[in-house]
C-alpha cells in the first residue's frame, strides 16, 4: 500500500470545489502514450508514461471557474432582448441575437451553479458552526447561506493558493499537463521499456 498523498484532505475538498470525483485508480498516477509493441508475444514493449496527478488537474479547473466566477455577468432584461429582435428581420440577425443572449444565460448560468456549489463545500468543511462548540474567535454560521460571496471567494483563494503550493505552477498546458513540481510522490515523465525476453 502506498505511498499516499500527503496533501489528500485539500485535494479531495479541492475537488469537491471543482464538482468533481476522485478516486483511488485516478488519484494520482500516469498516463501510457506511444506504446510499442513487439516481441514473439507481441507484448508491451516501451511506452512514455507522463504524470496524470489529480492535484494538478484540481488546480487547473479551480483556476478556470474562480475566472468564471469573477467576470461581471449581469443578464440583460427580456425587453430589451425582445426589442433587439423586433429591430431585425433577417432570419441570420436573429439567431446571431438568440446565439448572444443564450450564452450570456448560459454563463451566468453555469457561474451561479459554481457559487451555490462552492457556498456547500466551504460551508460543510471550512467554518464553524452553531452546532460547535463556542468559540469566541471565531464567528458561527446557523447555514450555508449566511456566508457571503466575498467568505466564500475568499475561502476558494486560499484553497487555490495551497493547490499551487503543491504544483508549483499555474498553467496546466502542453508539457506541463499532469506535472507537480513540489511533491516528491507525483508522478514523473518515465520511459517503460519491457525486459528483454528469455
Amino acid at each position: 500500500m502506498g505511498p499516499f498523498c500527503p496533501q489528500t484532505k485539500l485535494i479531495q475538498i479541492s475537488a469537491s470545489l471543482v464538482g468533481i470525483e476522485l478516486t483511488a485508480e485516478d488519484f494520482c498516477t500516469q498516463i501510457m502514450s506511444d506504446p510499442n509493441y513487439g516481441g514473439p508475444y507481441h507484448g508491451l514493449e516501451s511506452a512514455t508514461l507522463r504524470p496524470a496527478a489529480s492535484c494538478s488537474k484540481v488546480n487547473q479547473d479551480l483556476l478556470k471557474q474562480l475566472e468564471l466566477v469573477k467576470e461581471k455577468i449581469s443578464l440583460t432584461p427580456d425587453e430589451v432582448i425582445n426589442q433587439e429582435l423586433n429591430e431585425v428581420e433577417d432570419f441570420d440577425a436573429k439567431k446571431a441575437v438568440i446565439d448572444k443572449y443564450t450564452s450570456e444565460r448560459e454563463r451566468y448560468s453555469k457561474q451561479q451553479e459554481i457559487l451555490i456549489r462552492w457556498r456547500k463545500v466551504i460551508f460543510e468543511t471550512s467554518v464553524g458552526t452553531t452546532e460547535d462548540e463556542k468559540n469566541p474567535h471565531f464567528r458561527q454560521f446557523k447555514s450555508a447561506d449566511e456566508l457571503s460571496i466575498d467568505e466564500i471567494m475568499h475561502k476558494v483563494e486560499q484553497y487555490k493558493a495551497a493547490l499551487l503550493k503543491i504544483v508549483g505552477h499555474e498553467e496546466n498546458t502542453g508539457w506541463l499537463h499532469g506535472v507537480v513540481s513540489n511533491c516528491p510522490q507525483a508522478p514523473k515523465h518515465d520511459t517503460y521499456i519491457a525486459p528483454p525476453y528469455l
